[in-house]
């Protein structure tokens, strides 16, 4: 088997198995009670909450029922300096090892001619491939973990990566940890100061590529409305002038 190929279905598998987890969070005893308890017993429970984090971080595990624990314990500035430690090692640590995994298949690939949704979304994803990590890091609603995935397995550079990582997931954590604290202290003004943040981080990427967004829509429905959409927006930028978003020009 080519050696590319057999790298690549590793990464899918790991991807595959990164998101089902959510649904056996509940089996693994992943709630906040037993955390704490668990964190009160252990020796060095400042290694133990990190390692919660880069493992939450890099799959779909909740990290809030994490932070609600490390919140309680340590304090809101300690559990918060720790859970950026983490998710840093969790998410650079996912972008490189699908960068040693998949980019060469995948930058492979997206050179190869084809037909159908799959061959489609291959495309879209290699050539939008920072508009899709941005929307899936920024977005509170999809798993940030395929962002990083994403990014190692495409030409997205560390730095950009590094920069999504601050801006989109290290300021979601600080709104829901400002949630947790307003919660735990009764506070309504840290509850809505962290529901505001996390609110601002979410519509920004959306109101500037809803567009790109969209066509995910669109061939999830039907490869044929997908076409049709494709045309229609040529037809636009062709009659009117109004350039497709992939393509500004200048004035």
């Amino acid at each position: 088997m080519n050696i590319k190929k057999f790298k690549f279905y590793i990464l899918v598998v790991l991807a595959a198995l990164s998101l089902v987890l959510i649904l056996f969070s509940t089996v693994f005893g992943y709630d906040p009670e037993r955390f704490g308890s668990i964190l009160q017993t252990y020796g060095v429970p400042e290694l133990l909450y990190i390692s919660w984090v880069i493992l939450a971080t890099a799959t779909t595990l909740p990290i809030s029922a994490v932070m609600i624990a490390g919140i309680i314990y340590f304090s809101f500035f300690y559990a918060m300096a720790y859970t950026f430690i983490g998710m840093l090692i969790g998410s650079i640590g996912t972008f490189y090892a699908s960068r040693w995994l998949g980019k060469d298949f995948v930058k492979e690939a997206a050179g190869l001619k084809g037909k159908g949704r799959i061959h489609i979304l291959n495309q879209l994803v290699h050539k939008h491939s920072l508009v899709y990590v941005i929307l899936l890091a920024f977005v509170y609603a999809f798993p940030s973990n395929l962002a990083y995935m994403i990014a190692g397995a495409t030409d997205i550079k560390f730095k950009d990566m590094l920069a999504i990582i601050i801006f989109g997931n290290l300021t979601t954590a600080l709104g829901v940890g400002w949630i947790i604290l307003g919660v735990v202290g009764g506070s309504l003004r840290f509850i809505l100061g962290g529901a505001a943040l996390i609110l601002l981080v979410n519509v920004i990427p959306l109101a500037m590529y809803w567009q790109h967004l969209k066509k995910l829509v669109v061939l999830a429905y039907s490869e044929k409305a997908y076409r049709k959409l494709v045309e229609a927006e040529r037809m636009i930028e062709k009659d009117y002038g109004i350039p497709l978003p992939k393509k500004r020009q200048a004035r």
